[in-house]
C-alpha cells in the first residue's frame, strides 16, 4: 500500500510568482479520461479531460473549458479494470488548461479504488 504522507510543492501562479503549497497526500503519474459535471445557474454542464496524475487529495486534469477556481465540481474517472470513481471536488488551481481538483469527501471505498489504481507506483519527484 502506498505512503501517503503529503508533502510540499511550489506552484506557479499565473501572475509569474510561485508559492510553496501543501500536498495532503502524494500523487502518481496516471492518464486516463475524466468527465467533470459542474452546476451553474440552476444548470448541470458537463466537460471532459485528460487526467495526469492522481492521489488521495485530488487529481491534475486537462481540461479544455473553462472552470472557475472554487468551483464545486463532481468528476467521474474510470480507473481502468477498477470501478468508476465517482468524486466530489473542488478546482483548487488553474494554469492555463491545467487544472488541480482538490476531492472533498472519500469514502473508505474510493480511497481503496484510488490505492488499487496506484499499487506498485513511484510517487512523483518534485512534491
Amino acid at each position: 500500500m502506498p505512503n501517503n504522507q503529503g508533502s510540499n510543492v511550489n506552484v506557479l501562479q499565473a501572475n509569474g510568482s510561485s508559492r510553496d503549497v501543501s500536498r495532503i497526500a502524494l500523487r502518481y503519474a496516471f492518464e486516463g479520461h475524466v468527465k467533470i459535471a459542474v452546476n451553474r445557474d440552476g444548470q448541470t454542464k458537463t466537460a471532459g479531460g485528460w487526467v495526469r496524475d492522481i492521489g488521495e487529495g485530488g487529481v491534475c486534469a486537462f481540461v479544455a473549458e473553462e472552470l472557475g477556481t472554487d468551483d464545486s465540481v463532481t468528476l467521474t474517472i474510470p480507473l481502468r479494470d477498477h470501478a468508476d470513481l465517482v468524486v466530489s471536488a473542488r478546482v483548487a488551481r488553474r494554469l492555463g488548461t491545467q487544472y488541480g481538483f482538490q476531492f472533498l469527501t472519500l469514502s473508505p471505498e474510493q480511497r481503496a479504488l484510488i490505492q488499487s489504481a496506484v499499487e506498485g507506483r513511484q510517487p512523483l519527484s518534485g512534491q
